[in-house]
């Protein structure tokens, strides 16, 4: 009669020895100033983070995953994050940070050196040469084409690698047509990890991008609110030129720009409407009432633009006609003030 209870504590001890197996200790250090708590997650799940104390300068966490898996690192309150590729038993972070205090704190967080995961090396490896490609002072084409090939070779000498997808997932300069050559050479064995799908989503995007994103053609009437959360239609724009402003609350750019597109509030050419891109109607509400934006406000909480279009950042412009089609794409607001100068918009 105790023989499953035998086999069940045998299970137990397996169990716990491959967690220990499994266990990846990683000793980190940061420079500069911080908070007191370095943060982890895994694969995405920002909602399953975990944290550590900062003493001294130092960190350290016990991971119990099966190497590799991607890390995203970061601090407390606004903060970059940073991927690394975490793995074998002992592993070593280097890391930098500089608060930015004005209303509210940001961590200009930086991983800068990374030591015992061969995965990581070869992503940093990559994101190193990319990085000096892209201050070369080449045009964009030739960027581009060099870019691939380099990523090609990547995939081709490391098809069951997670860095191959990963990196494919964040080619976003890349035509469509060669991301889907890249993904083709990736390992079936990967499928259904958190890489792949990341790729799969960029692929998604650029799909809509081609089928949606069409000069001439009638721009989707998306279920907006107001702050009063009245429907937003954009049908009573049509009859003037509307420029449409993509941003969000946690967007930097976004905020910084926000002057230059008040200087242009009132125009008699150009109607403007900013659309939000935050998911909670109670705090769009709270950053709008701290701050001067008299010109009309709008929240698409579900994402509906981004998803239709496939857009990939913010902040987005876009110009409709009189007729409400798209007449720009991702007009920048310096563009738009040389049209309006030239008497382009009638």
């Amino acid at each position: 009669m105790k023989l499953p209870y035998f086999i069940l504590l045998l299970n137990l001890l397996f169990v716990r020895v491959q967690a220990q197996n499994n266990a990846i200790e990683i000793s980190g250090t940061i420079a500069g100033t911080y908070n007191s708590r370095m943060y982890i997650f895994f694969d995405g799940e920002i909602k399953e983070k975990i944290s550590t104390p900062i003493t001294d300068g130092k960190f350290h966490f016990t991971i119990n995953r099966q190497g590799p898996v991607l890390a995203r690192l970061h601090l407390d309150q606004k903060s970059l994050l940073w991927d690394v590729y975490i793995e074998g038993a002992n592993m070593e972070i280097a890391c930098t940070n500089e608060m930015k205090i004005d209303k509210d704190t940001f961590n200009m967080f930086f991983v800068t050196a990374v030591k015992g995961s061969r995965t990581e090396e070869l992503k940093r490896n990559f994101e190193s040469w990319l990085d000096k490609l892209k201050k070369s002072g080449q045009d964009e084409k030739a960027v581009n084409e060099q870019y691939y090939q380099q990523l090609l070779a990547v995939v081709q000498n490391n098809p069951g690698s997670k860095v191959s997808p990963y990196l494919i997932g964040k080619a976003t300069s890349l035509p469509i047509e060669k991301l889907e050559t890249l993904t083709k050479l990736v390992s079936p064995a990967l499928a259904g990890t958190f890489e792949v799908k990341q790729a799969e989503k960029l692929l998604t995007r650029r799909r809509y991008q081609q089928e949606h994103i069409v000069i001439g053609d009638a721009f989707k009437n998306f279920a907006l609110v107001d702050k009063e959360s009245h429907t937003v239609n954009l049908e009573q724009y049509k009859g003037r030129y509307l420029y449409i402003v993509l941003w969000g609350s946690h967007c930097a750019p976004c905020i910084k720009e926000q002057p230059n597109i008040k200087a242009l509030f009132g125009n008699k050419d150009v109607e403007i409407l900013s659309i939000s891109t935050d998911r909670d109607l109670s705090k769009w509400i709270t950053t709008l009432s701290g701050k001067d934006l008299p010109w009309p406000q709008a929240l698409d909480k579900n994402d509906a633009i981004m998803s239709y279009y496939g857009i990939e950042a913010i902040p987005c412009h876009i110009l409709l006609d009189k007729d409400g089609k798209i007449f720009k794409w991702d007009l920048q607001l310096e563009r738009l003030e040389n049209m309006m100068a030239g008497k382009e918009l009638n």
